[in-house]
């Protein structure tokens, strides 16, 4: 956790060309994106294998963090896809130093031989951008099935489906390299796919400051609950509002509705999407309020706000937004 909150002090006071953070948890843990629900069967789930969680404060889907792997970070001066192709060139340069060829997939993921090794999620910010990554070394499928899958009886098939979709260093090169060389290795290749020079760096008095703000904020109860507490008549389980989703290669976009007549009287979207700056969400939600529920109308209202405030959300276009919202709207 400590890690992640670092990161994100670096990246709310960004003013450096660059700042590279790189570390292996020292206990597991998973971490979930800005926009996802935690359910009670989750936390129970989490609770059973003694797991902490935390809410990352920008977008994204669930991670699992434990000792064998690392979770790295870049914030630099530009606009997303330009610094995530900076950090995931480094990433690369480094699997091919290990002896595999990764590749980018999607929005959110290196893969080798097809299978994911390295997630990421990216945001941006007055002007500067930041990318959060995990590399797995070493993947702990039934541990990772047992989180995913409340059943037990169907955990044997969902491992299957792990197996095929992940994988990491030691099922590449059957073995675990040592975590501090690879961080080593990671921030010299990110520094050159920067065209930087690195030096070795603490966090300055401000950055401290606003780091104490930050880990309060994000290790508070209330953080974690965040999307429920924003529409407790829409996320809380006790409710049945409408509800649709859809997919891409950048996650999950999950939408629960409630109107009244032919018209929005409250909508949320949750799930493992990214959407930046992010408290511009619920500013769009709350503009849609009213709206008509007609496709002309939700792409209108929907673009419009994309176009005023300057949202970004990678692999969601108003568009798709607009429909999630009609196919909600249909369901009984």
């Amino acid at each position: 956790m400590t890690g992640i909150c670092v990161s994100e002090a670096a990246f709310l006071s960004a003013k450096h060309p660059a700042t590279f953070v790189a570390f292996s948890p020292k206990k597991a843990c998973v971490s979930v994106g800005r926009f996802q629900l935690v359910g009670s069967v989750f936390k129970s789930a989490l609770k059973s294998e003694k797991l902490g969680v935390l809410r990352r404060p920008r977008g994204g889907g669930q991670l699992l963090h434990t000792p064998p792997q690392v979770v790295f970070s870049l914030v630099m001066k530009g606009g997303a896809e330009e610094v995530s192709n900076v950090a995931l060139n480094g990433v690369l340069m480094v699997l091919e130093q290990l002896g595999m060829a990764g590749k980018l997939e999607g929005f959110t993921g290196v893969v080798v031989g097809g299978r994911r090794i390295c997630e990421y999620t990216a945001s941006s910010v007055g002007g500067f951008s930041q990318l959060l990554g995990v590399l797995l070394l070493e993947g702990d499928y039934d541990l990772m099935s047992r989180l995913n899958v409340a059943r037990e009886e169907l955990r044997r098939a969902e491992r299957a489906r792990l197996v095929g979709l992940v994988t990491s260093v030691e099922n590449e090169t059957g073995s675990i390299p040592d975590a501090e060389a690879l961080r080593r290795a990671l921030a010299s290749s990110v520094s050159m796919s920067a065209g930087l020079r690195a030096s070795k760096g603490r966090l300055s008095l401000g950055e401290r400051k606003v780091l104490a703000k930050v880990f309060k904020r994000l290790s508070s109860g209330s953080w974690l609950d965040q999307r429920s507490l924003d529409h407790p008549s829409l996320f809380e389980e006790s409710f049945k509002p409408k509800q649709s989703s859809i997919k891409s290669e950048a996650g999950l976009l999950e939408v629960s509705l409630r109107s009244s007549g032919n018209a929005v009287s409250e909508v949320g979207f949750s799930g493992s999407f990214t959407f930046y700056p992010e408290e511009k969400l619920g500013d769009l939600e709350r503009f849609l309020v009213g709206c008509e529920l007609s496709e002309a109308e939700l792409v209108e209202r929907i673009s419009s706000f994309y176009l005023k405030e300057g949202v970004k959300s990678p692999g969601f276009s108003p568009l798709d937004l607009a429909y999630a919202i009609l196919k909600a709207s249909f369901e009984d």
